[in-house]
């Protein structure tokens, strides 16, 4: 069949144009109690024994096809649905050259999905909406595969109606790849005949792209940093002279750059003046925890920012989670301190973020959209002001977002900014990720697209925070 093809597509005069894909549903032929799948199992009277292969046999199979077959570029199902160790071998094998589509393996079910990312078992999912029930499953389901590179294939089912809803769910999730059969039945043309009314609507509008030869990868995240990221460490109240001394020292030798990224430890106020002497020559920036939100006179242990600026500090921290919940300061106190500091010229880091039961109750985008809503009339220059987004429950708890959702919170939080402000001023922003970030996963985190670099509480009074620091300069995108 795949020969008559070949030369089907050879005498149409599209070769460079069609590609393969083939649906191999090997869960149909798969024989568990052998462990072997039959590649004859509709012979009347029982396959040969030759024609039972072994997984390690459908590996060498599959890339006998794709040898003799080059156009071939999509197989999904190739092992039973439960044969993962089948999968992972396969996706090592042929992995980064044709694109392993799961159905009967991940059933549009996110739980399949982290497992299937987990053990590196394909790299695309076939969505179907019927397999996990809700519209919301299904694009939980597509944004996990998306943001991890992987491919995503719409798909209709078997008893489908003309209906036409997937044909608006692959163009609204991107996905660049539609599985609904040959056009010659009416419940398929319908389909197609809307993605050819959605073309002529976007098209008039300037919005309409074919994919191409990229088209598995339309929807998936541009991985890594696109803005110069920023790397803050809180020292909150911790650390001696010594010790601070031994840390600047192990900053400075692992090659901070200026061009690649901005390093920045909070320091408490008593080490601040030696700090700066340490780290006097090099791209590591010493800035302040936090400022009163007066000015100079009888307020007893308060720094006012025209002090901050008087000693040279050019990055101050506002808005802490801990400077809220353990000494009351409320949204209009950031404000205050957040309006005094860029006036004086400062660098403003602002710190904002949900606790756990604001997370479980579902409100986490409310409540970073009432604390930035707080302050952003009072940012006079964008270019020194950036938000660290913390999730409270994170914080020093090791318990870390997943980069998933760190990335969704980080574009919803550049979606108030961009509905506050404007577009141009979101995309530039400079938005943060701390919360329990550490030299094993910084990496992960920092390869999500609006994460633009991390404040690190605990870690960053390590020896080890330099790998943090070259992490985020080698992610940067110029």
């Amino acid at each position: 069949a795949l020969d008559v093809l070949m030369e089907a597509i050879e005498k149409s005069g599209h070769k460079d144009k069609v590609k393969i894909g083939t649906d191999v549903a090997a869960s149909e032929f798969y024989d568990k109690a052998t462990q072997k799948y039959d590649l004859d199992f509709k012979h009347p009277t029982g396959s040969p024994d030759d024609m039972k292969k072994s997984p390690d046999d459908m590996i060498a199979y599959y890339q006998g096809w794709m040898e003799k077959y080059p156009s071939l570029c999509s197989i999904e199902d190739p092992f039973d649905q439960d044969d993962w160790d089948a999968y992972t071998k396969f996706q090592a094998a042929v992995g980064d050259k044709v694109q392993i589509v799961g159905d009967d393996l991940l059933v549009t079910n996110p739980k399949r999905i982290a497992k299937a990312l987990e053990v590196k078992a394909c790299n695309a999912l076939l969505l179907k909406v019927n397999q996990i029930g809700s519209i919301t499953e299904a694009i939980e389901a597509a944004q996990m595969s998306q943001h991890a590179g992987w491919g995503v294939m719409v798909s209709h089912r078997s008893g489908e109606t003309e209906d036409s809803f997937i044909a608006d769910l692959v163009v609204g999730l991107r996905t660049g790849e539609i599985k609904t059969g040959a056009p010659c039945r009416s419940e398929r043309l319908a389909k197609y005949n809307q993605l050819l009314r959605i073309e002529e609507e976007l098209s008039a509008v300037g919005r309409c792209t074919f994919a191409g030869p990229g088209f598995r990868t339309t929807g998936s995240l541009n991985r890594g940093m696109h803005r110069k990221p920023i790397v803050g460490g809180n020292w909150k109240s911790m650390n001696t002279v010594a010790h601070t001394k031994d840390l600047l020292a192990a900053f400075k030798g692992c090659g901070p750059d200026a061009s690649k990224a901005d390093i920045v430890l909070f320091a408490p106020a008593l080490h601040i003046a030696h700090s700066m002497k340490e780290v006097e020559g090099s791209a590591i920036n010493i800035g302040i925890e936090n400022v009163s939100k007066t000015g100079e006179g009888a307020f007893t242990g308060e720094i006012s920012v025209n002090q901050v600026d008087d000693m040279g500090i050019k990055w101050m921290l506002v808005g802490h989670s801990e400077r809220r919940s353990l000494y009351g300061e409320t949204d209009e106190d950031t404000a205050t301190k957040v309006e005094l500091g860029l006036k004086k010229g400062l660098n403003v880091m602002f710190a904002i973020g949900e606790q756990l039961s604001e997370r479980k109750d579902g409100t986490t985008v409310d409540v970073c959209a009432k604390q930035i809503k707080a302050v952003i009339s009072k940012v006079t220059d964008w270019s020194k002001f950036s938000i660290a987004y913390e999730p409270v429950w994170a914080i020093g708890t090791g318990v870390v977002a997943t980069p998933l959702q760190a990335q969704e919170t980080h574009w919803q939080i550049r979606t108030i900014i961009a509905d506050l402000a404007g577009e141009a001023v979101a995309k530039d922003l400079r938005i943060l990720y701390g919360g329990s970030v550490n030299p094993k996963n910084c990496k992960e985190l920092g390869e999500m697209p609006d994460v633009d670099g991390f404040l690190v509480g605990g870690a960053s009074c390590k020896p080890d925070f330099t790998t943090i620091i070259t992490t985020a300069q080698d992610l940067y995108k110029k």
